[in-house]
């Protein structure tokens, strides 16, 4: 008769684990820690300025606005009118005096009928534009490149190891059948 035979291998988890560590070691290393600043530079600058103003070359012209046409007419009738009560004033004098002797009607008359005028060459515009230049002008200003260095001494160094858990098998689990004939039957 046959038999059979089972055989059963078990299996085995293997679990290690290694607790959590800290060192600490004396040391007597240096670091260096550098910072390079950037550079700076400010540019400032101012165009130039060019200005021509030709109102009065204009105006001798006669060529006014109506502002400066309305403020001339106003200039001119007062004068004439302080011209006028002057003249007046020293006609009525002379009349004052007529104790004295002459014609003070015929001086008056003479004087006032008679206008010698001068002929006068004049060049146009009698006037010069006005000009005014400012240069241009530019500024910069800059600041160079620095680097800062600090050294560092380190006197102790610390390495922290965490807990560690390992997990895996050690031996896999097995069946093993097999068939066996009885040798007492042979």
């Amino acid at each position: 008769m046959a038999r059979i035979q089972i055989n059963q291998t078990l299996g085995a988890i293997q679990i290690e684990s290694r607790p959590a560590q800290l060192r600490v070691f004396k040391s007597q290393r240096t670091e260096l820690d550098m910072k390079q600043n950037k550079a700076e530079m400010n540019v400032d600058r101012q165009p130039a300025r060019l200005e021509i103003d030709q109102s009065e070359c204009f105006a001798s012209s006669g060529l006014k606005t109506p502002v400066r046409l309305a403020i001339d007419f106003y200039r001119g009738a007062l004068s004439a009118g302080m011209e006028a009560i002057a003249s007046i004033a020293q006609e009525g004098l002379r009349f004052l005096r007529i104790e004295q002797g002459g014609n003070p009607f015929a001086e008056i008359a003479r004087t006032r009928g008679v206008h010698l005028r001068q002929a006068v060459m004049v060049t146009m515009p009698a006037e010069r534009p006005r000009i005014n230049f400012e240069p241009a002008k530019l500024n910069i200003s800059w600041k160079p490149h620095s680097v800062e260095a600090y050294w560092n001494r380190v006197d102790r160094e610390v390495e922290y190891v965490p807990w560690e858990v390992i997990v895996g098998m050690k031996e896999y689990p097995a069946i093993d059948i097999s068939v066996a004939e009885d040798a007492a039957q042979s």
